[in-house]
């Protein structure tokens, strides 16, 4: 590929605006990260935080292979807007052609070629800024799409489960198969460092995975912690930090 620049603006209703800008030109690229926290009631950022990379060539080629490009340029957009989700702007440029166009939290099944770029947009930044801070960031912005249940296995040896976000009536069914399928005999480190809530639905789900579980550490932020607490966890089985949580299971 000659050139391409594409610049995509995410604008999520509850979390802080994000511009990702990927120029490509023969063959190499790069990607830049903006991160603007903005302060309530305002319109200009507090604070930004900007971090460039030059990105791999294996991913890069292999992202460009998943984006059809031709659909891309012929998007138009979405006046369909709302209070509750997220807008992405996106501004795409090649040697001849030039488009520019909005989308309001888009679904795989109604606008699979928007979310197909979203998902190779996060992946790439996934793959690339590594730090904790960008990480977590990815783990929330994730919840205004349609990436599944925000649970991962993270680690077998350490045990090691992620669960982020925010759990939703909507995926019982999927958190409850999910729980089911962890390792009865063996130790686990639950990390809900970036956790956001659930509602008291899903506390029976957690309730099982008590009653038949060996052992279970929990890391937990406040929001998490204070959800564990009331399903019953005990308060020496949660930690603050990930390392005394690994200290812990070992013992």
């Amino acid at each position: 590929m000659q050139f391409l620049n594409l610049m995509i603006d995410f604008r999520p209703s509850f979390i802080d605006q994000c511009l990702v800008d990927i120029t490509v030109k023969e063959g190499k690229g790069d990607i830049e990260i903006i991160l603007k926290s903005l302060e309530r009631d305002k319109s200009v950022p507090s604070q930004v935080i900007s971090q460039q990379k030059v990105l791999d060539k294996d991913s890069l080629e292999s992202s460009i292979k998943l984006i059809d490009m031709d659909s891309l340029f012929a998007c138009k957009t979405l006046e369909t807007f709302g209070l509750d989700g997220i807008s992405v702007s996106v501004h795409l440029k090649d040697i001849q052609r030039t488009n520019e166009f909005t989308f309001w939290s888009p679904r795989k099944a109604t606008e699979p070629t928007e979310h197909q770029l979203v998902e190779v947009v996060l992946e790439l930044i996934r793959q690339h800024f590594t730090d904790d801070s960008y990480q977590n960031y990815l783990e929330q912005l994730e919840q205004y799409f349609e990436f599944g249940l925000p649970a991962k296995i993270k680690s077998v040896d350490p045990f090691v489960v992620r669960i982020y976000g925010s759990l939703s009536v909507y995926e019982k069914d999927e958190l409850t198969q999910f729980l089911q399928d962890l390792p009865v005999a063996k130790p686990i480190l639950m990390d809900m460092s970036n956790f956001n809530g659930m509602g008291t639905i899903l506390y029976p789900v957690f309730q099982s995975l008590l009653s038949h579980t060996n052992r279970i550490i929990w890391v937990a932020n406040h929001y998490a912690k204070d959800q564990l607490l009331a399903i019953g966890v005990q308060p020496e089985d949660i930690v603050q930090d990930f390392q005394t949580g690994i200290a812990q299971i070992k013992r």
